[in-house]
């Protein structure tokens, strides 16, 4: 699901996408896929498409949260957390410094 996640960000022009495979290093989930949109519209766009195309799938997300410009959108599927970010947030929050010890899941686009 979590490669499934980066390929449809990557359909809709997402930018920047790592996988990263969290479960040795923490217990809040199995996978985070973080991906980058260019401005607020298009962290939407690609947010919805994720949603959309796991829904056609039957996986629907257990939770989805967004600050208020949309600036960062989370999806929650209890196994694998999609962050989409614009440049700038991704930028301060740097998450994959954070969890600098998981390991990158290598993933064909």
């Amino acid at each position: 699901m979590a490669l499934e996640c980066a390929r449809v960000g990557h359909s809709k022009n997402g930018e920047n996408i790592l996988v990263l495979d969290i479960q040795d290093v923490s217990t809040v989930a199995l996978y985070y896929v973080i991906v980058t949109g260019r401005v607020d519209k298009h962290v939407k766009a690609i947010a919805n498409e994720i949603d959309e195309k796991l829904e056609e799938k039957g996986v629907s997300s257990y939770h989805r949260d967004s600050d208020r410009d949309s600036k960062w959108i989370v999806l929650d599927y209890w196994d694998v957390i999609v962050h989409v970010f614009d440049p700038a947030t991704r930028e301060y929050y740097q998450l994959e410094k954070l969890w600098g010890d998981a390991e990158e899941v290598k993933w064909d686009e």
